[in-house]
């Protein structure tokens, strides 16, 4: 990012898309991630990781007992 001379912001434009051949090997991939959640054991017994006292002072969102895992 940048600006030109009159004051006026500049960036580059990233259009670049994967082409439609892709799509086979992407839908695989989903498929292969979903499958390996699902499989997945349940997590409920496994402790809790705590966040450093600096994070939390900090965070203002939600932070779901999942992400802790």
């Amino acid at each position: 990012m940048r600006y030109d001379a009159e004051g006026v912001m500049r960036y580059p434009d990233h259009d670049e898309r994967a082409d439609e051949s892709v799509l086979s090997a992407y839908l695989h991939q989903a498929r292969a991630l979903i499958a390996a959640y699902a499989d997945a054991p349940d997590n409920a017994d496994v402790p809790l990781h705590t966040v450093s006292a600096s994070f939390e002072a900090l965070r203002w969102f939600e932070l779901p007992d999942a992400c802790l895992r």
